[in-house]
């Protein structure tokens, strides 16, 4: 059943594209464009190189939103595993409102340079694999509510994603 309505903001409607929320089964999901380093969810959904480098677009504002301590919790988490493409590693959220960051790998580090990584042919299939393991994680970890940029829209850059990517999902749902 998907019931969509305007949903309320701190903003100024007036100054958004869009703003929706919509129910499906126990869970909301709202599209919501702004920041989403200032977002009330549990969780902030990141895309990042596999050294978790934090090197630009969403990953590094919330670096800097968190006045670089987000950088000692992503050491540490790659310190133990290296991710491969596709993977999520989660850290704390240092100096940010959320609990945790779900870091989605869908770049490869090469020397110094950020490169897409294809899965079966496509960034599509990344973006999939990541999506599928925040969800998996978040029921996991009994998280209500997970704040997601559009994935791949920046140096993975998924041609289709480019022109949302200044909004952000807020994804509230039930744990059963």
């Amino acid at each position: 059943d998907w019931s969509s309505d305007v949903c309320s903001s701190d903003l100024d409607e007036a100054d958004l594209p869009f703003t929706h929320s919509y129910r499906i089964g126990a869970s909301t999901l709202t599209l919501i464009p702004g920041d989403l380093t200032r977002s009330a969810a549990e969780v902030y959904v990141s895309s990042d190189d596999d050294t978790l480098a934090m090197g630009g677009g969403v990953s590094r504002a919330l670096l800097r939103a968190s006045g670089d301590l987000l950088r000692s919790e992503a050491d540490r988490a790659i310190a133990v595993e290296r991710p491969s493409v596709g993977d999520v590693v989660v850290t704390a959220a240092p100096g940010l409102e959320a609990r945790f960051i779900y870091h989605a790998v869908t770049l490869r580090n090469i020397r110094g340079r950020r490169q897409p990584v294809l899965i079966d042919g496509s960034i599509g299939a990344v973006v999939r694999r990541c999506v599928h393991r925040v969800f998996d994680l978040a029921d996991s970890m009994r998280v209500r509510s997970i704040a997601m940029p559009v994935i791949a829209a920046g140096s993975a850059r998924d041609r289709k994603s480019t022109r949302l990517n200044s909004s952000h999902l807020v994804i509230s749902y039930a744990v059963f």
